[in-house]
């Protein structure tokens, strides 16, 4: 097996940069939960649900909301957020929804669909409602988009620069400034453009010791040398770029050439028995790992001629990790039916 076999076998996701960025609010967090558990973000000012008229007709769309919401004092306001909402917003998009008590959490998800519906539901006397049944009444927000959620994710332990975003009070706020910052908290191991991006947490609370710092990336650019001597093309290390936000804990961000990060981060987590996913893709009837299994063996195996050179990478990646409190990005090996009956 070479190293193209096995770049075959690592399943990296693929980020379109035609997708847009919203931080949503769930009526400052009241309606978080429901959204979550429900699939769905919603958006409020229930009178005004003619869709083709918010489509179409910005100017007209203003003077109803005027009319039906009149001691609203910024109904051009209202306007833009019931307009983003119904039109600009399309499948694909990531969303993020703070929750409420301070924002203390953040669910990032995808809408699914393009189209919105309109849920038919009953509005109640918040008051009376919490009074009677000693819980808030469900979410009476009437248009909506379905929602798969992808993460969740602590405020304490949100990207730094994510934290202006959520200063921001609006209904809907256009997030696309903070695209890679919202990538990399999503997924730590992504392709976005033609370039892989392998995120590694680092975890430590306390300052970062600047050898171990430098000697880690030392040692993950090293972990290319020892592919290079076990396959007949070359993976230029040089290709590498880095970002550092290693702010006791922060992140360590390489990137570049997809099959380079992917080679250099691939070793780099498996050489030290770093957790690797496998998910498998059953087509008909049942299946086994073996065949994956064996690929992986024999990728390692290949570079028994650099032993020496393995073994002592390994040292240094295994005591810089555990310096730094390092958590590898998260890497899925994806095997498919198709594979096992290439290998019968």
């Amino acid at each position: 097996m070479d190293f193209n076999d096995l770049k075959g076998l690592i399943k990296v996701p693929k980020l379109s940069s035609n997708n847009d960025y919203w931080l949503v609010r769930a009526e400052a967090g009241k309606y978080f939960q429901e959204f979550y558990l429900e699939d769905y973000i919603a958006i409020g000012w229930n009178e005004m649900n003619n869709l083709d008229l918010i489509c179409e007709n910005e100017d007209e769309l203003k003077e109803q909301i005027e009319e039906l919401y009149p001691n609203e004092n910024r109904p051009g306001l209202i306007k833009s957020q019931i307009y983003t909402f119904v039109s600009e917003m399309k499948k694909g998009d990531i969303v993020l929804v703070p929750s409420k008590s301070n924002n203390q959490h953040i669910a990032f998800g995808e809408i699914v669909e393009d189209d919105i519906y309109i849920e038919e539901v009953e509005e109640y006397d918040f008051e009376k409602y919490m009074e009677e049944f000693g819980e808030q009444p469900p979410c009476p927000f009437k248009k909506r988009r379905e929602v798969k959620w992808l993460k969740t994710v602590k405020k304490e332990k949100l990207d730094p620069y994510l934290y202006k975003l959520l200063y921001s009070h609006c209904t809907i706020t256009n997030a696309n400034d903070y695209s890679h910052f919202i990538d990399r908290t999503i997924y730590s191991f992504f392709e976005k453009d033609g370039v892989l991006h392998s995120v590694f947490e680092v975890k430590e609370t306390n300052s970062i010791n600047a050898f171990d710092l430098n000697s880690f990336i030392g040692s993950m650019l090293d972990s290319l040398d020892i592919i290079n001597d076990s396959i007949d093309h070359k993976l230029d290390k040089r290709s590498i770029d880095i970002k550092l936000n290693v702010q006791s804990p922060g992140l360590i961000e390489f990137f570049g050439k997809p099959e380079v990060i992917m080679g250099m981060t691939f070793l780099g987590v498996l050489v030290i028995g770093g957790e690797i996913e496998l998910d498998v893709k059953i087509m008909n009837g049942k299946l086994n790992t073996e065949g994956l299994i064996e690929k992986v063996r024999k990728f390692i195996n290949s570079l028994k001629e650099n032993e020496r050179q393995t073994i002592k990478l390994k040292k240094r990646l295994k005591r810089e990790k555990e310096s730094l409190k390092i958590k590898d990005p998260e890497i899925k090996l994806e095997f498919k039916e198709s594979d096992q009956q290439k290998e019968n």
